[in-house]
């Protein structure tokens, strides 16, 4: 028995032994040699690749299993996969289980290459589909009952550790292939189950071929999907990111090293949906350069990024922050000279116009909850920011130094968020800004807003296009509240202007200055209708100069440079529409008051023959309260020193901004320096002024765009000065008109009314002037005796210039020596005044009455003589014949009776034979005085013997000599000197000293009478 026992025993080792050998050799040896001929055929079957394995070896014994040097080549000679070594350890109570258990699973060396060919192809999906195309049709089969088609199979892995691993990804969509590699990647995970609620806890290390480095630490569920941990990110990203994203960034990233840590909570719900929460989120990036892609240029250089305190809550879809902070950035903005702005290029381009898709149709359900968004801190500290701008002929470079904080951003309508933002400007100038805003819906703010000293010479080159100007110096400053709205801006402060200080780069002179500009009290409100209202302006040592050329230009328009081609197109383009358009309504303006402390300016004139200037300094004054709103004009009291010892003032009421409708103005101007005009007296009536003073009084009124002036002028000593020619001069005897104005102390009081419609295009305010006074001055030389008689209060119809004589006589009737009276008051009022006395005398009719004076007078001398010679007896010859009484004595004597008495008849029939007087029909001079008397004796009538009409004849006889009386060119000029020395006798008696002021002039004849008088001209000069 025992040794069938032992036999038995012996037979069953036996077959035990050979069971155990050739189990050791089907695990050892066999399956080995099965497994990687079966895998290398069916994967170069099913999927066209060279599978290679270095080594297979199978513990059948500890169930463990052990793969050396694997490779997977796909069909275009690519390595997929590649496997240094890998481990596996089964548990043997992985039956009693019922689930896969396996103590260790260990993965050493494994690469896995991914390559990108299109959009949607890449080199795991082309194997997918071959694996998938290769396959044999398979039955239907219904599942197990009670299993779950979605069911994960039953694993257990206490020790799951994948170390040296790494990851090849090549990406050849983008122009530039995306290569990476993730060279070492070892994560481990304990107690790995796909049973229900069996979390493993896991960790994984990741670095990227740059450097980049990926931490996970924390737990995994498998069933369902659910994990816990910690992240942790470390290395240099950006460029990473930039690697691969290349084609789509429109910049280049440089440099850059990111940090993150986050504790993250991660869960499949049984619906299906992701929930997914981060907290304690912090993250550093620092360093990171972004480039211009094209030019290479610095368009940002971000030193630090920081965020902290950051969560995330992907179903409740809301994520804050607590801080974040943004430090030393350096932005380098720049517009090019096309107007392109280099940094535009960091933000993405502008989808194209699509229309909106309706709710439902594709992208975000409608119904889903917006995201709650909250960032409790944003810092701005240490920011550079170099603005560039190259559009102007010389380039614009200002540095800003920017420190902001803002706090409690959100996202939600309506909630506003604190800023306090400051900004240095290295031209000059700090701006300043603490408040509330919000931008959702639309912006609203309520800031305090300053800005201090902020510098204008830095818009220069913006200003050289347009103007031949220098801005030289500058400071705006501002401080008040700013209020925004949608549809309203508000601001409410005051404004401040120092130091401007503008050149003319063409003169190399001053133009325009203002010491300081101070605007108080005021609001500007910009919505549907603009207002603006100030307290007090006040404006301190303004000074402008304002200067014509010798060509007529003024120095304000050769400052403005002439846009050729806009002036092109205004010549070219006709006017389409010549519809008058309307006006525009003036804003809603009001100005309490404006002050004007210590004003200048320079006024010079080079057009005229003389260069022209005038200083006018130290003007103070005043506007008051102005409104475009009210029909209440502004008053205005201005006054002020014109050069050095002038004074000007002005005083009214007016609507600046419609001065057209109500001007009342009084401009006062005392002692000016009377040559500093002497250039415009050139240019109005060709003579210089050597001294004088002057003071002028301006009325004006315009209403309804008609303007009325006053302008009464007073001129003191005013001396002429030589004749200047000029062009433009009138021809006015400006002497005379002095002469005529200046009274005895030397005074002239000038009154110059001007009227115009400032409507009309063609009104021209300085042609108005020079006109009026060219019509007074024409008046008072055009009639001088007339306004000298209206200056003494003559007669307004007595022409006391002209003084009227009988023909023939030289006496003054008493009309004329009235005149003369007048005369001699108006000259004495006008000492400057020279009378001019010309004789004058009429041929004809004075000449007539010469020969009825010498006539008469020869008659009369006759007779006398006659006379005489009767009463000296005996007397035989006295001397020559005289005309008078020819041979009269001797005729007596011869006939021894005494003579007759002579008589006119007698004398004039003397004249007669003397004259000769017969005609050619009569034989002797006797028979044409019978004729003569046979010609005037009257018939016998009435028993009354015919008898000689004795006067009658004797009058015959004086009309008949008459004409042959001789008067001579010398007796019509003594006639007219005695005329002259008539009037001035007269004149002398009414003032003695006229005397030395009256000339002789020529002695001429005239043409004509009026109402038989000869006129005598008197004629007016200036003293020289």
């Amino acid at each position: 028995m025992l040794a069938r026992s032992t036999r038995i025993a012996l037979r069953v080792l036996r077959w035990l032994t050979a069971l155990v050998a050739l189990y050791a050799t089907a695990g050892f040896v066999l399956l080995p040699w099965l497994a990687e001929r079966q895998i290398t055929a069916l994967l170069q079957q099913r999927l066209g690749v060279q599978f290679k394995i270095e080594d297979i070896a199978f513990n059948p014994f500890a169930l463990q299993l052990r793969v050396a040097g694997l490779d997977l080549i796909d069909a275009d000679g690519w390595r997929v996969l590649s496997l240094e070594s890998a481990f596996v350890n089964l548990q043997t109570d992985s039956l009693t289980r019922n689930a896969f258990s396996f103590r260790e699973v260990h993965v050493n060396g494994l690469h896995l290459s991914m390559r990108r060919y299109t959009e949607v192809d890449n080199n795991l999906s082309r194997l997918a589909q071959r694996w998938s195309e290769s396959a044999a049709p398979a039955a239907p089969s219904l599942p197990a009952e009670g299993a779950s088609e979605s069911a994960l199979p039953r694993v257990l892995i206490a020790d799951l550790q994948v170390q040296g691993s790494s990851l090849g990804l090549t990406d050849n969509v983008p122009t530039v292939p995306f290569i990476a590699l993730i060279d070492s990647l070892d994560f481990q995970i304990e107690n790995l189950s796909t049973l229900a609620e069996s979390p493993a806890g896991q960790t994984l290390s990741l670095t990227m071929g740059n450097g980049s480095r990926v931490d996970w630490r924390g737990t995994l569920s498998l069933a369902p999907l659910r994990s816990q941990g910690e992240v942790v990110l470390r290395g240099p990203y950006p460029a990473l990111l930039y690697e691969y994203l290349r084609e789509q960034l429109p910049v280049r990233l440089a440099e850059g090293w990111l940090e993150s840590r986050l504790d993250y909570t991660f869960a499949l719900a049984d619906d299906g949906g992701i929930q997914l929460g981060v907290e304690g989120l912090q993250l550093t990036l620092s360093d990171l350069s972004i480039f211009a892609r094209n030019s290479g240029a610095l368009l940002a250089r971000l030193p630090e990024i920081a965020l902290s305190g950051g969560a995330f809550d992907l179903g409740d879809r809301s994520a804050s922050v607590q801080s974040l902070r943004l430090g030393r950035f350096d932005l380098r903005p720049e517009r090019f000279e096309d107007g392109a702005i280099n940094v535009l290029q960091l933000l993405p381009a502008a989808a194209a116009d699509e229309p909106p898709v309706p709710a439902g149709q594709g992208g975000t359900p409608s119904a889903a909850a917006p995201w709650s968004l909250r960032l409790d801190e944003l810092v701005l500290d240490s920011w550079q920011i170099g603005l560039v701008d190259r559009v102007p002929a010389q380039d614009v470079a200002v540095a800003l130094e920017v420190e902001a904080r803002l706090t409690d951003l959100v996202n939600q309508p309506e909630v506003p968020f604190t800023l306090d933002a400051v900004v240095n400007v290295s031209s000059g100038g700090t701006l300043r800004a603490v408040g509330e805003l919000s931008v959702l819906p639309q912006l609203d703010a309520s800031l305090e807003v300053l800005v201090e000293a902020l510098a204008l010479p830095v818009l220069q080159p913006y200003i050289d296009g347009l103007a031949n100007i220098a801005l030289e110096d500058g400071r705006v400053a501002l401080a008040g509240n700013l209020l925004s709205s949608p549809g309203h801006l508000r601001y409410e402060g005051t404004v401040g202007l120092e130091a401007l200080r503008i050149q003319d780069t063409l003169q190399g002179e001053p133009l325009f200055r203002v010491g300081a500009l101070e605007v108080s009290a005021l609001t500007l409100d910009v919505a549907e209708e603009t207002q603006l209202s100030i307290g007090d302006l006040r404006i301190s040592e303004p000074y402008a100069r304002v200067e014509i050329a010798a060509d007529g230009s003024t120095n304000l328009g050769r400052i403005m440079v002439a846009d050729a081609t806009a002036a092109d197109a205004v010549t070219a383009e006709p006017a389409a529409n010549t519809d008058e358009v309307p006006a525009a309504v003036l804003p809603a303006l009001q100005i309490e008051r404006i002050r004007i402390d210590s004003a200048s300016a320079d006024f010079s004139d080079r057009s005229l023959p003389l260069p022209f200037a005038v200083l006018m300094t130290d003007l103070n004054g005043e506007v008051s309260a102005m409104s475009t709103r009210s029909s209440e004009p502004a008053r205005v009291r201005l006054e002020g020193q014109v050069d050095e010892f002038g004074l000007a003032s002005i005083e009214g009421r007016l609507r600046p901004l419609a001065f057209n409708e109500l001007t009342e103005l009084t401009l006062q101007f005392r002692n000016l320096d009377i040559p500093t005009l002497s250039p415009y007296v050139i240019k109005f009536a060709g003579r210089r002024i050597d001294d004088g003073a002057m003071d002028v009084d301006l009325a004006y009124t315009i209403s309804d765009n008609q303007l009325s002036g006053d302008n009464a002028l007073r001129l003191r000593d005013l001396v002429l000065g030589d004749e200047v020619p000029h062009p433009d001069a009138l021809d006015l005897p400006l002497g005379l008109a002095v002469a005529l104005l200046k009274d005895r102390n030397g005074v002239i009081d000038l009154a110059v009314p001007v009227t115009g419609d400032l409507g009309n295009p063609q009104f021209n305010y300085g042609g108005v002037i020079r006109s009026a006074l060219a019509n007074i001055i024409r008046n008072i030389v055009s009639a001088p005796f007339r306004f000298l008689a209206n200056l003494v209060g003559g007669a307004e119809e007595a022409d006391i210039g002209v003084i009227a004589f009988r023909p023939g006589r030289a006496e003054l009737a008493p009309p004329e020596r009235e005149k003369l009276l007048t005369l001699a008051s108006a000259l004495t009022a006008r000492p400057q005044l020279q009378l001019s006395l010309g004789g004058v005398y009429h041929p004809g009719e004075d000449t007539r009455s010469l020969q009825e004076q010498f006539l008469d007078q020869r008659v009369d001398a006759a007779l006398v003589q006659t006379h005489a010679l009767r009463v000296e007896a005996g007397a035989t010859s006295a001397g020559a014949d005289t005309p008078a009484a020819p041979r009269a004595a001797d005729t007596a004597a011869e006939s021894g009776d005494a003579a007759p008495l002579p008589t006119r008849r007698s004398v004039l029939e003397a004249f007669y034979r003397a004259a000769d007087l017969r005609h050619a029909a009569e034989a002797s001079v006797d028979e044409a005085l019978a004729a003569l008397q046979l010609l005037h004796t009257l018939p016998e009538a009435d028993n009354t013997p015919a008898a000689l009409d004795e006067l009658a004849y004797t009058e015959a006889l004086r009309r008949a000599l008459l004409p042959v009386e001789p008067v001579s060119e010398s007796d019509l000029v003594t006639l007219a000197t005695a005329r002259i020395q008539a009037i001035a006798v007269e004149l002398a008696l009414r003032d003695p000293t006229l005397g030395t002021r009256l000339s002789a002039g020529d002695v001429l004849a005239v043409a004509g009478l009026e109402d038989g008088w000869v006129q005598l001209a008197l004629e007016l000069e200036a003293q020289r």
